[in-house]
């Protein structure tokens, strides 16, 4: 009775905040088994020499050797930086493309449901096997055809930029892009559809404070959309970041599984949880940078 009365007494915010915490058990739960112990024991396999014994696996401890081996013998940690500055590409693609595409189905057309579905594949498929087909088509079409209907002209484009006196790295990040553009296309559904939820978001009366004072669309956006839209920013770099860097066909998830197939358990778990750590500084990193630019609503 007396605890009863104590929640009673608790303001309405307290009380709210108990009961989100309850809802949040089964999350708590599902991540301490599911991915808090994987990783710790990865973490432990890394360090030891691992081998198998009548069905059991036999750890034992054997220092530093595995990622010696992986880090400055296999080269990986260069692997694994360029394929992050790739990320980071791929990732700054991905939002210019989800925010422009956002603000066209958020608007009033004809077709605008059949359109928010079609860029909504890529979420209800779910699956890299559907995209490898795709791209495998798309490499089959092209070797069939001869070069001037190849469906990516990047040696014109390559010539175009030179001719414009464009430097050679710039080119080499916008040819590319454009090569990727189906991949881009292909990951860009949960941003797009964050972005139509942080457009919805906004009060109308914003704009038509805007329209009242004569700003342009362009004034609009700027002062009223992209600060409204930081939120939603930040979290699909987040969310991008992740799904990019973790993405089967990525070439350092191809030698991570290479060790795993040929049993070499404690170089794999040495390669993954220093992949792991690379991702969570680069995360740490946008965090550090982006959340005093976070605008908010209730702000």
């Amino acid at each position: 009775m007396n605890n009863k009365n104590k929640l009673l007494k608790l303001s309405y915010e307290r009380r709210q905040g108990l009961v989100g915490y309850v809802f949040l058990i089964p999350w708590l739960i599902g991540t301490a088994v599911f991915f808090c112990y994987p990783f710790f024991h990865t973490v432990w396999l890394s360090f030891c020499d691992v081998s198998f014994d009548t069905g059991r696996i036999i750890s034992k401890f054997s220092g530093i050797g595995a990622y010696k081996f992986v880090f400055i013998q296999q080269q990986f940690l260069q692997q694994a930086w360029t394929h992050l500055v790739t990320t980071c590409l791929h990732t700054a693609c991905v939002l210019i493309i989800s925010i422009f595409l956002a603000i066209i189905l958020n608007q009033e057309f004809f077709g605008r449901s059949a359109w928010r579905v079609i860029f909504s594949l890529p979420i209800i498929v779910a699956s890299g096997l559907v995209l490898s087909v795709f791209q495998k088509d798309l490499t089959f079409q092209a070797s069939v055809t001869s070069e001037s209907t190849n469906i990516f002209q990047n040696e014109a484009l390559t010539e175009m930029l030179l001719s414009m006196g464009i430097g050679d790295k710039i080119i080499n990040v916008v040819v590319t892009a454009v090569s990727s553009v189906v991949d881009i296309l292909w990951m860009s559904g949960v941003q797009i559809l964050l972005f139509i939820t942080g457009l919805q978001s906004i009060s109308p009366s914003l704009y038509e404070v805007c329209d009242v004072e004569g700003a342009t669309a362009w004034q609009r956006f700027w002062k009223v959309t992209f600060p409204l839209l930081t939120p939603y920013i930040f979290l699909n770099i987040v969310y991008s970041i992740i799904d990019i860097s973790t993405q089967s066909t990525a070439s350092v998830m191809y030698t991570i599984r290479y060790y795993y197939n040929n049993v070499m358990y404690a170089n794999s778990s040495a390669a993954g949880t220093g992949y792991f750590l690379m991702i969570l500084a680069l995360l740490g990193i946008i965090t550090a940078l982006l959340s005093k630019r976070i605008v908010y609503i209730d702000k």
